[in-house]
């Protein structure tokens, strides 16, 4: 299992654009207003009654206090807004993370989509240490997440099935990457304080 320290640091990470903090049972309005989104509808559908909602996050918060995932609130620093959700999940395994569930409402930011993406990355594989990321599953007519994926160019495809393509990044492909980001202002994290 993950140390209890090490996830209290992940809880709330600064980067150039964003801040991704740990979901409350008071964000499940946020939530469920993001999932119930025209952009909600590229992940699996959820129950239109908000008490369902309620009861999902108490199920989270058991894998959460058991160091498997974080629920993240995406906060645009730039408007001081929130504007999207995303998890990291698979944190207490030793090789591989993963991460799914990203929403991120129209009106926010440009470049929040990548400085998510590059600041995931730079989590799993700088803090969390690990070799591999994924596979998720994107939707096949997620047109907008399939551009992002290919212009940040450090996941690939590694299967299909039904109507959605399987997703995963190596570490040595996001280290390649990882300077281009920082350089454009995406995916600036002190590591030294999340891994002191």
């Amino acid at each position: 299992m993950l140390e209890l320290f090490v996830i209290e640091k992940l809880e709330l990470v600064q980067s150039s654009i964003v801040n991704l903090r740990a979901a409350t049972i008071n964000d499940v309005p946020l939530i469920y207003s993001l999932r119930t989104s025209p952009g909600g509808a590229f992940l699996n559908s959820i129950s239109l009654d908000i008490a369902d909602q309620y009861i999902y996050f108490d199920e989270y918060l058991q894998r959460h206090n058991a160091g498997k995932e974080i629920y993240y609130i995406i906060h645009d620093r730039k408007i001081g807004d929130d504007v999207g959700i995303v998890r990291l999940t698979r944190i207490d395994e030793d090789y591989a993370f993963s991460w799914e569930s990203l929403i991120i409402r129209p009106g926010c930011t440009p470049g929040v989509a990548i400085d998510v993406h590059a600041t995931i990355y730079g989590l799993g594989f700088n803090v969390l240490d690990r070799q591999l990321c994924g596979p998720w599953e994107i939707k096949k007519d997620n047109e907008h997440m399939l551009r992002i994926h290919q212009l940040m160019n450090v996941a690939f495809v590694v299967g299909e099935h039904d109507n959605c393509w399987l997703y995963s990044a190596r570490r040595e492909d996001f280290v390649k990457r990882e300077k281009y980001f920082t350089n454009r202002g995406f995916g600036r994290v002190d590591y030294a304080t999340l891994n002191s």
